[in-house]
């Protein structure tokens, strides 16, 4: 029963009030502690489908996740092994759809599947010390919904969902040391 704007709104808020609620427990542990920065980065993530269709430069970006397991510190001190607390082998992507903000002239020139990626991640020291150094990246990345653009909804859908993770290409380590990596994530 709600519009549009209303939802996405509520959803936003729901988003936030979960971050800031796990953050006050993981506040109250003397294994993790509070994180402004989880709490910041839940809010905006919950804020991010909002701002993506009602806020039109956001239609440039996309966010985007790729993991590979490139060490097992998570691993060698977990006992329940759920990847998604893997942080040191997960990359969280800012992905800018370069063909879109070329003036039009110059787009038959540039493939509009071809993005630029940004990418924040943390070294296996958030495990060891619980002082992880942040690693920051730029890659190539895929646009497949400019790829892929079917007809029907359930395939478009399938598109978009795809569109949210960030597939191997080459990446430019830039922070805090610079390396070159043929296919990040994987590391070889």
């Amino acid at each position: 029963g709600l519009t549009g704007f209303q939802a996405y709104g509520a959803a936003a808020v729901s988003a936030m009030l979960t971050h800031v609620a796990i953050d006050v427990k993981d506040g109250c542990s003397p294994e993790w502690g509070f994180s402004i920065f989880d709490v910041l980065s839940g809010t905006l993530g919950g804020l991010y489908p909002m701002a993506k269709r009602y806020v039109p430069v956001f239609q440039y970006f996309d966010l985007k996740w790729s993991y590979w397991v490139n060490s097992k510190a998570y691993y060698r001190q977990s006992d329940t092994g759920v990847f998604t607390d893997d942080y040191c082998n997960e990359t969280f992507w800012f992905s800018l759809k370069v063909h879109k903000l070329l003036p039009n002239g110059a787009r038959k020139y540039y493939p509009s599947w071809l993005a630029i990626a940004a990418g924040l991640s943390i070294d296996e020291g958030v495990f060891q010390h619980k002082k992880g150094k942040y690693e920051v990246y730029i890659a190539l990345d895929y646009d497949f919904e400019a790829i892929f653009q079917p007809h029907k909804r359930w395939a478009r859908n399938l598109v978009r969902w795809i569109n949210y993770f960030k597939l191997p290409a080459p990446t430019i380590q830039v922070y805090p040391d610079v390396k070159f990596y043929l296919l990040y994530p994987i590391k070889f």
